[in-house]
């Protein structure tokens, strides 16, 4: 009888030590939640908490139109413009953003001059400029996500046409001497 005593004593010391232990464990999970708690609330003191609230919401309502892999969609539609280059390399003028020629009824170029190819002097560095172009594009997509990475692209696109727009708008305030020259085509090319 003593024997089964000491079983049930060291039965009931091994639940206990496994609830200690499962309690120790919940204890630190409720200390990460909290900790997660206190950093979104720290957020939205700052007024960082709104602007999440806002992106989420956007990204609910349009992120299955995010364009998956769009640093590769980016690489072909360089590929397009070094094609266009060798082809016919006149052709690539007028693929260039040229707010000049937009407000002169060329609408396209809000869209074609993303076909402008970087420089192309050396093949050895296009490729190694293109294969960093889709690495750091690919790692910012997996670690932003999909979405923010297509807002984050579509912006910078956004914002270069609108920039483009503003220097017009600056170089027909204050005329510079190539302008005069050389017509608006000097300035406004990629």
């Amino acid at each position: 009888m003593i024997s089964h005593n000491r079983k049930d004593e060291h039965a009931v010391s091994r639940q206990k030590g496994l609830l200690a232990a499962a309690d120790s464990a919940q204890t630190r999970s409720l200390a990460c939640i909290s900790e997660m708690e206190s950093i979104q609330l720290a957020r939205k003191q700052r007024g960082n908490g709104e602007y999440r609230i806002m992106m989420s919401n956007f990204e609910k309502k349009f992120g299955k139109y995010a364009i998956r892999n769009l640093s590769l969609t980016l690489i072909m539609c360089y590929a397009v413009g070094y094609l266009i280059a060798m082809v016919m390399p006149d052709l690539l003028y007028y693929l260039t953003l040229n707010p000049y020629a937009i407000v002169k009824g060329q609408v396209w170029r809000l869209v074609t001059w993303i076909l402008i190819p970087p420089d192309s002097s050396n093949l050895f560095f296009v490729l190694l400029m293109l294969y960093f172009y889709y690495s750091l594009g690919s790692s910012l997509e997996r670690v932003w996500g999909t979405y923010r990475y297509n807002v984050y692209i579509f912006s910078g696109l956004l914002f270069t046409v609108i920039g483009s727009f503003l220097m017009m708008g600056y170089c027909y305030l204050f005329p510079p001497i190539d302008m005069v020259v050389n017509g608006p085509w000097a300035f406004f090319s990629t």
